[in-house]
């Protein structure tokens, strides 16, 4: 039952749809008239429905009240089933009219019609292109902040407007007319997408999106509010590496300051800043400044004067720790000496103190090599001890490892009386062969007035520069001599205190302290000689009174080993000069103050003493009422007498203070002082030890020597002797210097003893 009604149906819509195609294929004579007929358009209409016009009409009727869904009686899935009927397509009539009212317009027409068509059709030249992707910036000026929706909105109106083409070719074109030196401001990190989620957009997109941001940051540099980005840009590799060593500069306190990130890459000159680009072109901007400030100066060592040996002392090491020191930069060329010191205005303190330390380093690394002995017999054996100086020594020796050559007995802390059989039973006449050896060399010094020869015993340490073969080693005398190491004298006097406490002190007659001090001639001056100053407080407290002038001719000393003792000493022979000597009859006269006798000196020495004064007085008399430390100048200038000056390249001095007939025959020279940190360390205590004067000295130095020096000695005047009577003067001068030898070795064994006394 339910086939045969689905059967009826499907036959139904099987009638139908033949009854619908019957009449087609029953007249199809009935087509031809609509194309070959010349009837008039009022039978049109007529003809082309032909004879069965009717029929066809009621099919199509049917065919509208057939179409759509039916209902079978056929359940499915629970529910009637259903049916649905497409109505079928209807045939498409070709419009003949079109080209008819085509013809009947104007010919003219149709063509402005085309052109115009033509003309918007027609591609846009690049040159337009370009004014319209200017114009989209509007009145943005370069390099101006926006709101976040304004930048957006302008990026996004780039991305729709143009194609990627014409986006592409503004950039190559901007490109090609802005030659860029560095890279500038770019937006976001180098390894980071963009920290505004709200732009929606990343560093990393591509197409339209990444070439319209292009032209908005890049080309137009506009940055959207709170966005952050990278600013590079460059200085010179010697600027940086004289702002990381500036001692008021800090690069990383900068952009700290400003809540920026930096990175400076030394080697090729460039500084990355990354945060806002306000801040990062702020933090540029002081940098740009402070370089700026900076000042050369030329260091004025001249390198054939000092050797080969030049090139050792100026390495790579200790020019880049002079920089960090004095927070300069050292221009220098491999194999060479220094050239220049760059610094900023506001350090030219410590431009001079580098300049000093170089002058320092080579006039000490330089120096001959010193000789050593000792009493002990060439075959006895002592230890080589492993010593670490520190604060005691320069740079150059805290760089090297070192020994002291010593018996065991003398490295017990907690002897109090030390045996010292080998001193005890040592040949009585040692010293007169410690004495030749320091007198080997006599200086040519001619018929110079004034001249004077001494030797000074200091208490300190001999040290051997130490080799992995000889740590806790017995060595002999004579092993040790021909290892020829190298060797320091280091000044380390522990607990002096002590003994210093136990001795009468010697006061001066004016009851003013007295400076000694030291000065020595930069490099860049020809051949002056170093110059011994001693000086001290005038009665009236405004000014200074010279007390002696000395300059040194030669130095030479010998280091004195006493395995058996915790100290050595260092014998050290010394000729000067007295510039201030005068022969007069009185030995009183000759001996009062240069104050006194500054009237009667040529005016070369009175421009010298003057000189001297000025450069002098200032610390002194700041010291008498400072309870701070007062440092001493740098440099200072110096008139000096020709003859002191083989071979001078200084200037006459040009003072509109100093009369013109006290400056004839005489030079300036450049000098320095020596680094003391407190001029009151130039101030000489003398005690009385077994009936000689005995000098201490304490002070505090600069970065390239000895961070703090005990200085203990004791000193013997060497008569100059007659040639009519020269056998007897010499051997009365060697029971001196025996005297003095015995003398300076119980005071190193004292020194020794004391340090275990509390």
């Amino acid at each position: 039952m339910l086939r045969r009604s689905a059967g009826n149906k499907l036959g139904l819509l099987s009638f139908q749809s033949l009854s619908y195609r019957r009449p087609l294929l029953s007249y199809p004579y009935t087509v031809l008239p609509r194309y070959q007929s010349n009837w008039s358009r009022d039978h049109e209409h007529d003809a082309f429905d032909g004879p069965n016009s009717e029929r066809n009409r009621e099919l199509k009727d049917n065919r509208k009240r057939e179409a759509g869904t039916f209902t079978l009686d056929v359940d499915t899935l629970g529910k009637p089933g259903q049916i649905v009927v497409v109505p079928s397509r209807r045939r498409r009539m070709l419009n003949r009219n079109r080209d008819k009212s085509l013809q009947n317009e104007s010919g003219g027409t149709i063509s402005s019609i085309l052109d115009g068509i033509n003309e918007e059709s027609a591609p846009p030249s690049d040159k337009s292109v370009q004014q319209r992707i200017e114009g989209v910036r509007g009145s943005y000026q370069l390099g101006q902040t926006l709101p976040t929706a304004d930048f957006k909105t302008l990026w996004s109106k780039l991305a729709s407007s143009f194609t990627y083409k014409q986006l592409s070719e503004f950039i190559s074109e901007y490109n090609r007319n802005n030659v860029i030196e560095e890279k500038g401001w770019t937006w976001g990190s180098n390894n980071s997408k963009s920290q505004d989620k709200s732009l929606g957009k990343t560093k990393g997109s591509r197409g339209k999106s990444r070439a319209a941001e292009t032209i908005v940051r890049d080309c137009w540099q506009l940055v959207a509010e709170g966005e952050s980005g990278q600013l590079e840009f460059r200085i010179p590799a010697h600027f940086i590496s004289l702002l990381l060593h500036a001692e008021h500069f800090s690069f990383h306190e900068l952009a700290s300051l400003h809540g920026c990130g930096i990175d400076v890459t030394q080697s090729a000159g460039l500084v990355s800043l990354t945060g806002k680009r306000n801040d990062c072109e702020s933090v540029r901007e002081i940098i740009i400044d402070a370089t700026g400030r900076i000042r050369e100066e030329d260091v004025g060592i001249i390198p054939y004067t000092h050797g080969d040996g030049i090139n050792q002392v100026f390495s790579a090491e200790f020019l880049e720790w002079v920089n960090s020191t004095h927070g300069v930069f050292v221009e220098y060329k491999a194999h060479g000496p220094p050239q220049k010191i760059l610094f900023l205005a506001e350090n030219k303190l410590g431009a001079d103190n580098a300049r000093r330390t170089l002058n320092l380093a080579l006039s000490n690394t330089t120096s001959p090599s010193t000789p050593f002995s000792t009493y002990l017999p060439a075959s006895e054996l002592a230890s080589a001890y492993t010593y670490r100086p520190e604060a005691h020594s320069s740079w150059f020796e805290q760089q090297k490892s070192w020994f002291r050559w010593a018996m065991s007995s003398s490295q017990n802390a907690e002897a109090e009386n030390l045996e010292t059989p080998f001193f005890d039973k040592h040949q009585t006449r040692l010293s007169d062969e410690l004495l030749k050896l320091l007198r080997v060399t006599t200086p040519k010094t001619g018929a110079a007035a004034g001249l004077h020869e001494s030797v000074t015993a200091v208490v300190g340490k001999c040290l051997f520069m130490q080799k992995p073969s000889l740590d806790n080693t017995a060595i002999s005398p004579a092993q040790l001599g021909r290892l020829s190491l190298p060797r320091a004298f280091t000044a380390d006097v522990p607990r002096v205190s002590h003994f210093i406490k136990s001795l009468m002190p010697i006061r001066p007659k004016n009851e003013a302290p007295l400076y000694r001090l030291r000065l020595s001639p930069t490099s860049n001056a020809a051949s002056p000689p170093d110059l011994e100053i001693e000086a001290a407080m005038n009665s009236s407290l405004d000014g200074i009174d010279i007390h002696s002038v000395k300059a040194i001719i030669t130095t030479n000393s010998v280091d004195y080993l006493l395995p058996e003792n915790g100290l050595d000493l260092r014998f050290t022979r010394t000729v000067s000069q007295d510039l201030l000597y005068k022969p007069y009859p009185h030995s009183e006269l000759s001996q009062s103050s240069s104050e006194q006798l500054e009237p009667s000196f040529s005016p070369q020495i009175q421009a010298m003493l003057q000189s001297l004064k000025i450069s002098l007085g200032g610390s002194i008399v700041s010291s008498g009422s400072s309870k701070g430390p007062v440092p001493l100048p740098i440099f200072c200038s110096i008139a000096l007498p020709c003859g002191l000056v083989p071979h001078s390249a200084s200037q006459r001095v040009e003072s509109k203070k100093v009369d013109e007939s006290m400056t004839e025959n005489s030079v300036t020279v450049e000098y320095m002082f020596p680094p003391l940190t407190d001029i009151r360390g130039a101030i000489v205590q003398k005690y009385d030890f077994d009936g000689r004067p005995l000098d201490y000295r304490y002070y505090e130095s600069g970065s390239l020597l000895a961070a703090r020096t005990n200085e203990v000695s004791l000193g013997m005047e060497i008569p100059q002797t007659d040639s009519a009577a020269e056998n007897d003067q010499s051997e009365q001068l060697d029971q001196e210097f025996h005297s003095f030898y015995n003398a300076a070795c119980g005071m190193a064994f004292k020194i020794h003893g004391n340090r275990y006394v509390d």
